[in-house]
């Protein structure tokens, strides 16, 4: 069966090590993943580093789902990579790459991913799985946008690799 990569990228006004601090902690998920798909995290250290593993647990149409990502390719502070060990995907690979010019940091995600399921799932992603992606990362990278480029959204180096939930938000200045 075929394999799909898909490329999102976004622009946006902070810096590398801005970006990088926010990506540093599985917790972001926490806001990048939209409000209809209750997201939890399960596993306790959730820093990216080279071998991490992070168990989340997310609600998508009504039905739990696990997923566990192994964190490779760690090259702080330009990006990582995530692999799905298991998902609802047969493969899943997520590579995250950060870069600055002149005040702009540019992010690129690149999703390669093959659905289960043989042809069934070469037709459910023409006909939902493709579609979900797009929506998905659309939320996201509007979503990072505000919250980096926000005076008043700040991260808790506090809570940064504790296994809290690790990113807070402020609404003073």
């Amino acid at each position: 069966m075929p394999k799909y990569t898909k490329v999102f990228t976004c622009h946006i006004e902070t810096t590398l090590q801005r970006c990088w601090e926010f990506h540093n902690d599985a917790s972001a998920l926490k806001i990048l993943t939209p409000p209809d798909q209750e997201i939890k995290i399960i596993s306790e250290d959730n820093r990216i580093y080279e071998g991490a593993t992070h168990i989340i647990e997310a609600k998508k149409f009504g039905r739990r789902i696990h997923w566990v990502a192994r964190i490779l390719k760690v090259n702080p502070p330009h990006g990582f990579t995530d692999i799905a060990i298991k998902s609802p995907f047969k493969t899943w690979e997520h590579k995250h790459e950060f870069s600055e010019k002149e005040g702009i940091v540019t992010i690129r995600d690149t999703i390669t991913y093959e659905p289960k399921g043989g042809i069934l799932g070469a037709i459910a992603n023409s006909v939902k799985i493709d579609e979900e992606i797009e929506k998905l990362f659309k939320y996201r990278h509007r979503t990072l946008r505000e919250f980096l480029q926000s005076s008043a959204a700040v991260i808790n180096e506090e809570l940064i690799g504790t296994g809290g939930d690790g990113l807070s938000t402020s609404l003073g200045d």
